[in-house]
């Protein structure tokens, strides 16, 4: 565990999920791993691979989705993969599966938890601390707007660079 990574050895509730994934989010993104023992005296290390059960991926993966969808604000984007036993070379037992999820640097901070707190990722803290610096704020609101003007920017430069060519329609381009 650490900036980037966390474990979890059992599924949390929606409402847990929305805070460790948008402390990653408000930070500066992560991994949260779904299945994975951490190791003794926060050695920041992974213990062991005991999974979850297989038949219970899909009912973790809509409590991590309704984590996001239901009690962060705005929502944002993360991906996810399923490890699948059996896998040898980690101890992971056949009908049982790790789920990996991969949390990016949000671009519209901050993210609002439905507690009203905002979560960041600090070290490697199991659990993600309320923000109640305003500096902090101040950035992650800065941050957005940066976001925002890049992408305009980007919009009106692609619109400007346009040639009246370009907008014609051709018979061979689509």
């Amino acid at each position: 565990e650490g900036w980037f990574v966390d474990y979890k050895s059992e599924p949390l509730s929606p409402k847990d999920f929305g805070k460790h994934l948008s402390a990653f989010a408000n930070q500066f993104g992560g991994w949260l791993f779904v299945g994975v023992k951490e190791g003794p005296n926060k050695s920041l290390k992974a213990e062991s691979f005991p999974g979850i059960p297989a038949s219970d991926v899909g009912a973790v993966l809509v409590k991590i989705r309704e984590g996001v969808s239901a009690h962060v604000s705005p929502p944002f984007y993360f991906d996810h993969r399923v490890i699948d036993g059996p896998l040898d070379t980690i101890g992971l037992e056949a009908g049982k599966s790790i789920i990996v999820v991969a949390i990016p640097e949000g671009s519209n901070p901050p993210f609002v938890h439905s507690s009203g707190k905002i979560y960041r990722r600090i070290a490697d803290s199991s659990e993600p601390r309320a923000e109640t610096d305003r500096s902090v704020l101040d950035a992650m609101w800065r941050k957005s707007e940066d976001v925002r003007t890049r992408l305009k920017e980007l919009i009106v430069s692609s619109i400007d660079n346009l040639r009246l060519e370009d907008l014609a329609l051709s018979p061979h381009r689509y």
